[in-house]
């Protein structure tokens, strides 16, 4: 294969690995699924369709990521919690997108 050829190549390999990059984060070194890491920590007190319903702006997410880990501490890490945040926010702003200016 000429490098010519290879172009289109890098640029879909590129684009899969922003998509995978998106709803990853890295723990510890290693890719973490959001979604899962939602499930895993927030569903042991909330039904996890609550929290999917819950409409939410990203700032009112990461404050109550915030007062979620202040009442249980050991059950959320600060990076999870970082994690999580980012990811309730990244939907939060599907339903709502920034206005322009």
């Amino acid at each position: 294969m000429s490098r010519a050829n290879c172009w289109p190549l890098a640029a879909v390999i590129l684009f899969c690995v922003g998509l995978a990059g998106s709803a990853c984060e890295k723990k510890g070194g290693k890719p973490v699924d959001a979604e899962q890491l939602l499930e895993s920590r927030c569903s042991t007190c909330h039904f996890s369709t609550d929290v999917y319903a819950a409409l939410k702006t990203p700032e009112q997410w990461k404050t109550t990521v915030e007062r979620m880990r202040g009442i249980n501490p050991a059950m959320i890490s600060p990076e999870e919690g970082e994690i999580i945040t980012a990811y309730l926010q990244e939907q939060a702003r599907k339903i709502h997108p920034p206005r322009g200016n």
